[in-house]
């Protein structure tokens, strides 16, 4: 089981035993207000999803690591972080990261923390040459996180992203391994 150690939070493997504070995560429509994701409608939905990221840790194919994000200190469920495997070939790759926190955790530099060690362990870890990231064109916030992450604006796409029934526009950011070297760790 993989664990990514931070300074102030961990991101461990989803077990079962999440399932009702992933629920409580995905379902909010307000902590997913600018989240390109749409909010689940069940708890049925959200066992779905989260059967996946479980079903996914077992699979030679591997290309979903999704994480619960837990404060280090107080040992409490923050969110959900992690990657989807764009491309991979025998020596490199290209992940997209994602974060996702819960609304009372907003501005306190915890999404930056996180995105830093998604990006370190991308590179570090799994020998990624490429790791990008998306956020609705609403969310000035994530797009700081990327910025601050040595992140570099690939593109703006209108209407790209459907969410509860409307076309949002979406951000796409990306760094090198070469970049991170040079400006982040």
């Amino acid at each position: 089981m993989i664990k990514i150690e931070g300074k102030r939070i961990y991101l461990r493997e989803y077990t079962v035993e999440d399932l009702n504070d992933y629920h409580k995560l995905i379902s909010k429509p307000t902590t997913r207000s600018l989240s390109i994701l749409n909010t689940t409608k069940s708890m049925e939905e959200t066992m779905l999803d989260l059967s996946e990221i479980i079903r996914q840790r077992k699979s030679p194919e591997r290309s979903l690591y999704f994480f619960a994000l837990i404060l280090k200190e107080s040992k409490t469920y923050i969110g959900d972080a992690g990657f989807d495997v764009i491309k991979k070939s025998k020596n490199s790759g290209i992940a997209e990261i994602g974060y996702f926190l819960d609304k009372i955790y907003w501005g306190k530099g915890y999404a930056t923390e996180i995105a830093q060690m998604l990006i370190n362990y991308c590179f570090n870890k799994l020998k990624f040459h490429k790791v990008i990231a998306s956020c609705d064109a609403r969310n000035i916030a994530s797009e700081k996180v990327m910025r601050k992450c040595g992140m570099k604006k690939e593109g703006e796409f209108k209407k790209q992203r459907l969410k509860d029934g409307r076309w949002y526009d979406e951000l796409k950011y990306a760094i090198l391994k070469n970049e991170w070297s040079k400006e982040c760790s």
